[in-house]
């Protein structure tokens, strides 16, 4: 006899029995009937474990055609993945060729539990890993992840996060619950579905501010070195880096929300002089909140102003006033100087009137003279 090509080269028995057609051919002298032998071993990965040994089953012969029925229960076989192989033998005790069929048995559910952290910081790596088992070695599954943010979104795992099919390497951004679901199928149709969840705690921002570059601490009482420009910068304050983006920065001056959404805050946004109570407030994305706080002294700008006028008048008069005292001195000299110059002048008048009195006198006195003599020779 010989058995004709088979339609199929594995069998999957789940809950039920199977029954399998066997074709053959026989010559017409020998058309009685055949029975159909087997030996079996587990094979999951297509080697048998352990020797073949002999098994059992139902069958019929059915004019050419012989039906066996496969049933794990009277087989005797839990489940696993097994390699089949028969014969048939006719009437006359000949043996006809060997047929090989792969039977998976797989009558139960897997067993799957999900394993990682239940609490982690946001930012942080969690790992999650799966445990699956089908009961017999050389099991497949089918498996499906979905992730569930505290956003109510759902998704499945990127490329980066798996770590192999049974495990996932998670770093999550948003703060809250996290479930994890799996939903695994194996070669029976059984579906099992299982979850995992953890939470996410909120990282706070850290604030950090500088003033002209220097570093600036809770607390801190501070005079900047220039009244006009001086800078409060707060950029360099930390937080996880998908909160990094979303800082919100708010300003306060004695209390009062001055400048908002600006990390970096001058005289340019708020000018004043004098002492001020100056606060950065640093909000992430979940209303975590980081502040600085310090005294700042501002001198007014017109006290400089004053002064540098002072000074300038003291250099000027110092310059000026020598130079005063010395023109003093030219124009007393200049005087002096005229007036000696006009003292023969008003001499040399007086002289020559004099001498004209003088002149006239004399002139006098001689007509006097000549006068009386005149009288004497008239007498």
């Amino acid at each position: 006899p010989m058995i004709l090509d088979i339609q199929y080269a594995t069998t999957i028995i789940v809950d039920q029995p199977i029954t399998i057609a066997i074709e053959y051919v026989t010559p017409e002298i020998n058309n009685a009937g055949v029975t159909v032998f087997s030996n079996i071993c587990e094979a999951p990965h297509g080697v048998c474990f352990e020797e073949f040994h002999p098994t059992i089953f139902n069958q019929s012969d059915d004019n050419g055609t012989v039906i066996i029925t496969l049933d794990s229960l009277n087989m005797g076989l839990e489940d696993g993945i097994f390699k089949l192989e028969f014969y048939v033998t006719d009437a006359l005790l000949l043996n006809s060729n060997t047929e090989i069929l792969a039977i998976v048995i797989d009558t139960h559910a897997p067993i799957v539990t999900l394993s990682g952290a239940e609490h982690v910081i946001e930012s942080q790596a969690i790992f999650i890993s799966a445990f699956v088992d089908d009961g017999y070695s050389g099991s497949n599954e089918i498996i499906v992840w979905t992730i569930h943010s505290p956003d109510g979104k759902g998704r499945n795992p990127t490329n980066e996060e798996f770590q192999d099919d049974y495990s996932l390497n998670l770093v999550p951004v948003l703060s809250g619950e996290w479930i994890i679901d799996l939903l695994v199928r194996d070669g029976g149709g059984h579906f099992v579905t299982t979850s995992h969840s953890f939470n996410v705690s909120n990282s706070a921002p850290q604030a950090h501010l500088t003033l002209d570059g220097f570093e600036v601490h809770n607390g801190s009482s501070l005079t900047p070195a220039n009244t006009n420009n001086w800078v409060l910068d707060g950029s360099e304050s930390s937080d996880t880096v998908d909160d990094m983006q979303t800082l919100q920065y708010v300003w306060y001056i004695d209390g009062n929300a001055i400048v908002s959404g600006k990390s970096i805050f001058t005289q340019a946004d708020y000018s004043f002089s004098g002492h001020k109570e100056v606060m950065l407030v640093v909000t992430d994305d979940d209303g975590a909140k980081s502040q600085i706080n310090l005294t700042i002294f501002v001198e007014e700008e017109y006290s400089a102003s004053k002064d540098s006028l002072i000074l300038i008048g003291i250099i000027a008069l110092t310059i000026l006033l020598p130079g005063l005292l010395v023109m003093r001195k030219v124009i007393v000299q200049s005087r002096a100087s005229a007036s000696s110059r006009k003292i023969p002048k008003w001499g040399g008048v007086k002289s020559m009137a004099v001498e004209q009195n003088y002149e006239s006198a004399n002139a006098s006195d001689e007509e006097g003279i000549w006068g009386n003599k005149s009288i004497e020779d008239n007498s």
